[in-house]
């Protein structure tokens, strides 16, 4: 999981549902568990699997954090089919 800053929001295009990078323009990092790591994430949470429910649709995915990072600035939130920022203070 990645939460991007409110300036990143022109590298982040709507999801599309074909398999490719969802931000082509961005710089991409290794994380911890040697994944694609977005580098001007605000935060990033690196989980492994613990447990999948089907509950409808896309189900629940459970995971166990084992690497964290974070930066300054705001996180930009999609709510609502509209993008926010949190606003901390």
């Amino acid at each position: 999981m990645a939460a991007v800053s409110r300036t990143s929001h022109r590298v982040c295009p709507p999801a599309r549902r074909k398999r490719r990078r969802p931000f082509p323009t961005a710089a991409w990092g290794q994380g911890v568990l040697n994944v694609p790591v977005l580098q001007s994430a605000v935060c990033v949470l690196e989980c492994v699997l613990h447990h999948y429910q089907v509950v409808g649709t896309p189900g629940i995915f459970v995971g166990r954090i084992v690497a964290t990072r974070s930066a300054q600035g705001n996180p930009l939130i999609n709510f609502r089919g509209e993008f926010r920022t949190l606003l901390y203070g």
